[in-house]
């Protein structure tokens, strides 16, 4: 890109002086870290007479600290859990599992009669083989008995 500004403004001097910050801005776009973009957009608000190349040192040295920091977060977890306790780690997460399921287990045996499924039955003719919908009697009259007088 910054190449491709150096001939621009070779060929037309009004490009030069919105080079640094063009170049800076799509810089700033195109980082994948949302908080290093976030940081780069406040440094080129705060800061427009910083150069290309400073912000470009900046963030790498910005991404420098990040990685330093999650490297030593990974080792401190290493060093925490050792590999060796990988197997134990994996063997707890088992027996919370088998847990859960003895729980749920109990739970399903223990539920009231009335919470327990029936069987469906068809509406129209109360059988348990179908629904009202595929019944193949004639469909019953809802209002059977009912008087129509009020």
């Amino acid at each position: 890109m910054v190449e491709l500004y150096d001939k621009i403004v070779q060929l037309d001097q009004s490009f030069a002086a919105c080079r640094d910050a063009s170049l800076k801005g799509r810089f700033a776009e195109t980082v994948k870290d949302e908080g290093l973009r976030r940081e780069l957009r406040r440094l080129n608000i705060e800061t427009p007479t910083l150069e290309f190349f400073e912000l470009r040192d900046r963030a790498v040295h910005w991404m420098g600290r990040e990685f330093e920091r999650k490297s030593a977060i990974n080792q401190e977890i290493k060093i925490d859990k050792g590999e060796s306790d990988l197997l134990e780690v994996v063997k707890h997460q088992e027996s919370l599992i088998e847990r859960q399921q003895e729980q749920i287990n109990q739970m399903l045996l223990s539920r009231p009669e009335s919470e327990v499924r029936r069987p469906r039955k068809c509406w129209n003719c109360g059988s348990s083989q179908h629904l009202k919908y595929n019944c193949p009697k004639p469909v019953k009259d809802r209002h059977q008995g009912s008087s129509l007088n009020g």
